[in-house]
C-alpha cells in the first residue's frame, strides 16, 4: 500500500521540474529585400489594376509600428520608368505579418530605360543607312531631366559610333520623355 502513493508523488514533483522553453521564429528584423519582396506582392494584391512593379526597401526592426522608406520601380511597355516613393508600415508582426503601405502622390524620377532608347537608336540608324539595326549599348537610364544626356555605343560596319542623346522636352503628367540623337567623337 505504502507503493500505490509513492509513484503519484513522484509524478507531481518530476512534472514540477520541466522548465517551459519557447521557441520563437519571429526575427528581430527584416533586411530590406523581404520587405520588399513582401510588401510588393501584398500591394499588387491589394490594387490588382496595379502596373507590375519592383519595390526596394531599407532593412527595419520588425516590430508594430517600424516603417522603411522605399521605392518602386515600374518599367512600362514602351520603356518609361517611373520610380515612386513609398513608406512601408509593419502593422502586425504575428501570422507571417503584415504591412501598411503608402504610395506618394508623386513620381520620384522618371525617364527611359536605356534598352528602349537603343532600339530607338537602332532602327532610325538602319531607316537612314539601310540594312539591318546594328548591335551596341546605352547606359541603363536616361532620365527624364530636359539636358540630361547618356552616350551609346553603335557597332557598325566601320567601328563603334558614340552617339549622345540628350532630352529635349519631358511631360511629367505622362512621364514621357522625348530626347534626340547627335554622333559623337
Amino acid at each position: 500500500m505504502r507503493r500505490t502513493w509513492l509513484v503519484p508523488l513522484l509524478l507531481v514533483v518530476l512534472s514540477g521540474c520541466g522548465a517551459h522553453v519557447e521557441v520563437s521564429s519571429k526575427p528581430k528584423s527584416l533586411d530590406g529585400a523581404t520587405i520588399a519582396s513582401r510588401a510588393n506582392t501584398q500591394l499588387e494584391k491589394e490594387n490588382p489594376h496595379l502596373t507590375h512593379g519592383d519595390l526596394t526597401c531599407a532593412d527595419v526592426k520588425y516590430k508594430v509600428g517600424a516603417t522603411s522608406r522605399c521605392t518602386r520601380t515600374v518599367v512600362l511597355d514602351d520603356g518609361r520608368l517611373v520610380r515612386i516613393g513609398a513608406t512601408v508600415t509593419i502593422d502586425k508582426v504575428t501570422g507571417g505579418g503584415h504591412f501598411k503601405i503608402k504610395v506618394d502622390d508623386e513620381a520620384s524620377e522618371y525617364g527611359v530605360t536605356g534598352k528602349a532608347v537603343f532600339a530607338d537608336l537602332a532602327k532610325q540608324y538602319a531607316a537612314k543607312y539601310g540594312g539591318k539595326a546594328p548591335s551596341g549599348s546605352c547606359p541603363p537610364f536616361l532620365v527624364g531631366k530636359v539636358g540630361a544626356t547618356i552616350t551609346c555605343t553603335l557597332d557598325i560596319k566601320e567601328g563603334k559610333l558614340r552617339v549622345q542623346v540628350k532630352v529635349s522636352r519631358v511631360d511629367p503628367k505622362s512621364y514621357s520623355t522625348e530626347y534626340l540623337f547627335k554622333a559623337v567623337s
